[in-house]
């Protein structure tokens, strides 16, 4: 939708709105024929394409660095995407209501760490060919994908909060993002995006937009804020990694090359 909406040159507002409604209609259908145990995880998962994590990851970014125009600039850009992602998913909602009703499906799964590595590694796979990133650098890409998550996953397993949790593995996908660019003389770009995205606070944007549809402005301000720190804990983590220890990259790089 978004490609075919491209090409007939509508603004982007209206196209997320249009893009948001026909991705979370057929999963509402779905959900109230009972084909479905949880529609959020359905709908977090598509909206992933939507959803704009790193800008505000980015935006988080700018403001620490003293950019605040930038940083300012980019958190509209944000705001105006949600509230698009919000209309479409509100609208959907409201379609079907008479087939999904007014309440949430309920259900969730824990699996284990090496099944999520598989799926980390299958979702990033599918960025590395949106971002047309090509040859070895595509498979290590979304082994840096795996790695950011492994972290994560071990500081949950220590019991640090949601927001340290995200900072180091915000740290382990810069630190490998940067190694790797280095060592394979390539942008250190596609590396660290993709290495992000199991980072993406996509599921905080959904719940947010959620709350803020059925009326829960309370819970709605609570994941709103509880999303925008999250995204300042993942800049803080790149931004320390990039301005931090460049001496220790250039080390690095000049190892590389003697050998």
């Amino acid at each position: 939708v978004t490609r075919c909406m491209d090409r007939l040159e509508v603004n982007p507002f209206f196209s997320t709105i249009a893009a948001s409604f026909l991705m979370a209609l057929p999963a509402y259908v779905a959900a109230g024929l009972g084909w479905l145990d949880c529609v959020a995880g359905v709908i977090i998962g598509a909206l992933m394409l939507l959803v704009p994590g790193l800008l505000i990851t980015n935006s988080m970014r700018d403001i620490i660095y003293g950019d605040t125009s930038s940083g300012v600039s980019r958190i509209v850009q944000v705001l105006l995407s949600a509230f698009a992602i919000a209309l479409g998913t509100a609208a959907a909602w409201r379609v079907t209501s008479g087939v999904y009703g007014l309440t949430v499906a309920s259900g969730s799964a824990s699996y284990p760490a090496w099944a999520q590595a598989v799926m980390i590694f299958v979702a990033c796979t599918g960025f590395f060919i949106l971002f047309n990133v090509h040859d070895w650098g595509s498979i290590l890409c979304a082994l840096g994908g795996v790695f950011t998550w492994m972290t994560y996953l071990l500081c949950r397993d220590l019991g640090m909060s949601i927001y340290s949790m995200n900072f180091f593995a915000a740290v382990v996908a810069a630190l490998y993002s940067e190694l790797m660019a280095r060592s394979r003389k390539s942008p250190v770009t596609s590396y660290l995006v993709i290495s992000l995205l199991p980072l993406v606070p996509g599921a905080g944007i959904y719940y947010t937009v959620y709350a803020f549809i059925t009326g829960d402005n309370a819970g709605a301000l609570f994941k709103g804020v509880e999303t925008l720190k999250i995204a300042g804990a993942i800049a803080l983590g790149i931004v320390l990694v990039l301005a931090l220890p460049r001496g220790v990259f250039r080390v690095f790089a000049a190892r590389e090359k003697r050998q």
